[in-house]
Protein backbone atom coordinates (compact mmCIF):
# COMPACT_ATOMS: atom_id res chain seq x y z
CA UNK A 1 0.00 0.00 0.00
CA UNK A 2 2.56 2.54 1.06
CA UNK A 3 4.73 1.68 -2.27
CA UNK A 4 1.58 2.60 -4.12
CA UNK A 5 1.00 5.76 -2.50
CA UNK A 6 4.62 6.75 -3.09
CA UNK A 7 4.10 5.91 -6.87
CA UNK A 8 1.35 8.30 -7.25
CA UNK A 9 2.70 10.81 -5.74
CA UNK A 10 5.16 10.38 -7.73
CA UNK A 11 3.62 10.93 -10.84
CA UNK A 12 1.09 12.80 -9.89
CA UNK A 13 3.02 15.75 -8.31
CA UNK A 14 5.43 16.57 -10.92
CA UNK A 15 2.40 16.95 -13.26
CA UNK A 16 0.42 19.24 -10.72
CA UNK A 17 3.59 21.69 -10.64
CA UNK A 18 3.89 21.78 -13.87
CA UNK A 19 0.19 23.07 -14.44
CA UNK A 20 0.89 25.47 -11.94
CA UNK A 21 3.91 26.76 -14.03
CA UNK A 22 1.95 26.99 -16.83
CA UNK A 23 -1.11 28.67 -15.22
CA UNK A 24 1.16 31.02 -14.20
CA UNK A 25 3.03 31.91 -17.80
CA UNK A 26 -0.52 32.27 -18.89
CA UNK A 27 -1.25 34.75 -16.20
CA UNK A 28 1.75 36.63 -16.51
CA UNK A 29 1.37 37.08 -20.49
CA UNK A 30 -2.26 37.73 -19.99
CA UNK A 31 -1.47 40.78 -17.31
CA UNK A 32 1.45 41.93 -19.58
CA UNK A 33 -0.76 42.15 -23.01
CA UNK A 34 -3.26 44.47 -21.15
CA UNK A 35 -0.92 46.71 -19.20
CA UNK A 36 -1.63 46.27 -15.73
CA UNK A 37 0.76 44.18 -13.49
CA UNK A 38 4.00 44.83 -10.99
CA UNK A 39 5.61 41.36 -10.08
CA UNK A 40 6.22 41.03 -6.31
CA UNK A 41 7.53 37.79 -4.98
CA UNK A 42 6.56 36.16 -8.33
CA UNK A 43 2.75 37.47 -8.23
CA UNK A 44 1.25 40.43 -10.28
CA UNK A 45 -0.29 43.37 -8.18
CA UNK A 46 -1.49 46.68 -9.48
CA UNK A 47 0.33 48.69 -12.65
CA UNK A 48 3.52 49.67 -11.60
CA UNK A 49 5.07 47.95 -14.14
CA UNK A 50 2.86 49.09 -17.00
CA UNK A 51 3.60 51.03 -19.93
CA UNK A 52 1.90 54.01 -18.46
CA UNK A 53 3.11 53.96 -15.61
CA UNK A 54 6.55 53.67 -17.33
CA UNK A 55 6.37 57.33 -18.59
CA UNK A 56 5.04 59.00 -16.03
CA UNK A 57 7.05 61.84 -15.33
CA UNK A 58 8.62 65.47 -16.99
CA UNK A 59 10.08 64.72 -20.52
CA UNK A 60 11.78 67.45 -23.00
CA UNK A 61 12.95 67.23 -26.30
CA UNK A 62 16.42 66.08 -27.20
CA UNK A 63 15.96 64.95 -30.44
CA UNK A 64 14.00 64.99 -33.86
CA UNK A 65 13.75 62.93 -36.77
CA UNK A 66 11.95 63.65 -40.01
CA UNK A 67 10.66 66.87 -38.54
CA UNK A 68 11.09 68.94 -41.26
CA UNK A 69 9.16 66.74 -43.73
CA UNK A 70 6.91 65.91 -41.40
CA UNK A 71 5.70 69.81 -41.05
CA UNK A 72 6.33 70.60 -44.64
CA UNK A 73 3.55 67.35 -45.80
CA UNK A 74 1.49 68.90 -43.37
CA UNK A 75 1.34 72.54 -45.04
CA UNK A 76 3.70 74.59 -42.90
CA UNK A 77 6.32 77.26 -44.99
CA UNK A 78 9.43 77.11 -44.24
CA UNK A 79 10.18 79.82 -41.48
CA UNK A 80 7.33 78.14 -39.17
CA UNK A 81 8.88 75.16 -39.81
CA UNK A 82 12.47 76.32 -38.47
CA UNK A 83 10.93 77.84 -35.64
CA UNK A 84 9.07 74.77 -34.70
CA UNK A 85 12.19 73.28 -34.86
CA UNK A 86 14.13 75.36 -32.68
CA UNK A 87 11.56 75.71 -29.90
CA UNK A 88 11.98 74.08 -27.28
CA UNK A 89 8.98 71.44 -25.42
CA UNK A 90 8.42 69.71 -22.44
CA UNK A 91 5.70 66.88 -21.96
CA UNK A 92 4.36 65.83 -18.50
CA UNK A 93 2.62 62.58 -18.27
CA UNK A 94 0.18 61.82 -15.29
CA UNK A 95 -1.45 58.84 -14.85
CA UNK A 96 -4.81 58.65 -12.62
CA UNK A 97 -4.54 56.38 -9.00
CA UNK A 98 -6.78 53.78 -10.07
CA UNK A 99 -4.58 53.76 -13.84
CA UNK A 100 -7.64 54.31 -15.28
CA UNK A 101 -6.82 57.85 -17.11
CA UNK A 102 -3.64 59.42 -18.78
CA UNK A 103 -3.34 63.42 -18.50
CA UNK A 104 -0.92 64.50 -21.00
CA UNK A 105 0.45 67.99 -20.54
CA UNK A 106 2.57 69.94 -23.47
CA UNK A 107 4.12 73.19 -22.82
CA UNK A 108 5.75 75.22 -25.26
CA UNK A 109 6.41 78.92 -26.18
CA UNK A 110 2.81 79.27 -27.27
CA UNK A 111 1.82 78.19 -23.74
CA UNK A 112 0.40 74.51 -21.97
CA UNK A 113 -2.59 72.14 -23.42
CA UNK A 114 -3.31 69.82 -21.52
CA UNK A 115 -5.30 66.22 -22.61
CA UNK A 116 -7.30 64.04 -20.06
CA UNK A 117 -8.32 60.57 -21.72
CA UNK A 118 -9.22 57.30 -20.02
CA UNK A 119 -6.95 54.65 -20.80
CA UNK A 120 -8.90 51.46 -23.02
CA UNK A 121 -12.08 53.23 -22.72
CA UNK A 122 -13.78 55.33 -25.16
CA UNK A 123 -13.62 58.52 -27.12
CA UNK A 124 -13.38 61.66 -25.92
CA UNK A 125 -15.24 64.23 -28.16
CA UNK A 126 -13.70 68.05 -28.98
CA UNK A 127 -13.96 71.25 -31.11
CA UNK A 128 -10.24 72.00 -30.81
CA UNK A 129 -9.18 69.64 -33.79
CA UNK A 130 -7.29 71.33 -36.92
CA UNK A 131 -9.15 74.21 -37.85
CA UNK A 132 -11.93 73.86 -34.65
CA UNK A 133 -12.78 70.35 -36.29
CA UNK A 134 -14.41 68.09 -34.01
CA UNK A 135 -12.37 64.98 -33.43
CA UNK A 136 -12.71 62.09 -30.98
CA UNK A 137 -9.72 60.73 -28.93
CA UNK A 138 -9.12 57.54 -27.44
CA UNK A 139 -5.73 55.95 -25.19
CA UNK A 140 -4.68 52.81 -25.40
CA UNK A 141 -1.93 50.59 -24.13
CA UNK A 142 -0.89 48.23 -26.61
CA UNK A 143 1.88 46.65 -27.37
CA UNK A 144 4.42 48.34 -24.68
CA UNK A 145 3.64 51.58 -26.00
CA UNK A 146 0.50 54.10 -24.93
CA UNK A 147 -1.38 54.89 -27.82
CA UNK A 148 -3.18 58.06 -28.77
CA UNK A 149 -6.05 58.17 -31.92
CA UNK A 150 -7.67 61.27 -33.20
CA UNK A 151 -10.11 60.64 -35.58
CA UNK A 152 -12.75 63.00 -37.45
CA UNK A 153 -15.78 62.61 -36.35
CA UNK A 154 -17.98 60.30 -38.69
CA UNK A 155 -14.62 58.55 -39.75
CA UNK A 156 -13.18 55.20 -39.19
CA UNK A 157 -9.75 55.85 -39.99
CA UNK A 158 -7.72 58.05 -37.57
CA UNK A 159 -6.40 61.51 -38.80
CA UNK A 160 -3.28 60.61 -36.48
CA UNK A 161 -1.77 58.60 -34.44
CA UNK A 162 0.83 59.11 -31.61
CA UNK A 163 2.92 56.37 -29.68
CA UNK A 164 4.95 56.99 -26.88
CA UNK A 165 7.07 53.84 -25.22
CA UNK A 166 10.24 54.07 -23.35
CA UNK A 167 13.66 53.10 -24.75
CA UNK A 168 16.03 50.86 -24.24
CA UNK A 169 18.44 53.61 -22.91
CA UNK A 170 15.51 54.94 -20.72
CA UNK A 171 14.59 57.59 -23.07
CA UNK A 172 10.73 58.67 -24.17
CA UNK A 173 10.38 57.45 -28.00
CA UNK A 174 7.26 59.23 -29.63
CA UNK A 175 6.22 58.11 -33.29
CA UNK A 176 4.11 60.21 -34.90
CA UNK A 177 1.82 59.75 -37.81
CA UNK A 178 -0.44 62.18 -39.30
CA UNK A 179 -2.93 62.38 -42.80
CA UNK A 180 -1.73 65.30 -44.92
CA UNK A 181 -4.36 67.85 -45.17
CA UNK A 182 -5.37 66.48 -48.78
CA UNK A 183 -6.16 63.34 -47.59
CA UNK A 184 -4.44 61.06 -49.45
CA UNK A 185 -1.35 60.41 -47.68
CA UNK A 186 0.18 59.90 -44.28
CA UNK A 187 3.51 61.80 -43.14
CA UNK A 188 5.65 60.69 -39.96
CA UNK A 189 8.02 62.17 -37.45
CA UNK A 190 9.83 61.09 -34.23
CA UNK A 191 10.70 62.48 -31.39
CA UNK A 192 13.29 61.05 -28.75
CA UNK A 193 12.70 62.83 -24.93
CA UNK A 194 14.65 62.62 -21.68
CA UNK A 195 13.29 62.73 -18.29
CA UNK A 196 13.29 65.61 -16.17
CA UNK A 197 16.04 65.42 -13.43
CA UNK A 198 13.43 67.46 -10.76
CA UNK A 199 10.22 64.68 -12.36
Amino acid sequence: MAIWIWGFIAEVVPLALLGLQCALAMADSWIHQHGNGTRVAGVFTGDARSPLHELVGRWYIQERHNMDEFLRGLGFGSIQRSLIAKAGQETEILQSEAGDAVTIVTSDLRGSTSLELPVNGPSIAADDGDGGARVLRAAKVERGAVVVTETLQGEREPLSVCKRKLGPDGRMVVDVRKRTPEGKSFVEMQVIAARRNDA
